[in-house]
């Protein structure tokens, strides 16, 4: 994740990542848990962030779910929406 190391993520508040319009998503339960470690390393740089995974497709919300839980530990909070709009008012909150 190379905007770990820019300047701007130690200022930023939130990510949306949204997967609905993706009907596949090919990335391992490995890969979900090693993105999870990192943004637990990057949560010791920037602890105020929260992750907001926005999906409809069953198997890419079981992978968010997966990362959610990969994610116990880390000062990041994170949360599955199945719509942007939850979303967008989930991490403005």
């Amino acid at each position: 994740m190379s905007f770990y190391g820019d300047p701007i993520f130690d200022k930023m508040h939130y990510i949306i990542a949204d997967f609905l319009d993706a009907d596949q998503f090919d990335i391992t339960e490995e890969q979900v848990e090693e993105i999870a470690a990192l943004d637990r390393a990057a949560a010791m740089s920037n602890p105020r962030m929260k992750v907001a995974i926005v999906a409809s497709e069953k198997h890419i919300q079981q992978l968010a779910a997966l990362y959610v839980d990969s994610s116990q530990g880390s000062q990041w909070k994170s949360k599955i929406f199945d719509n942007l709009e939850d979303a967008r008012q989930w991490v403005l909150s």
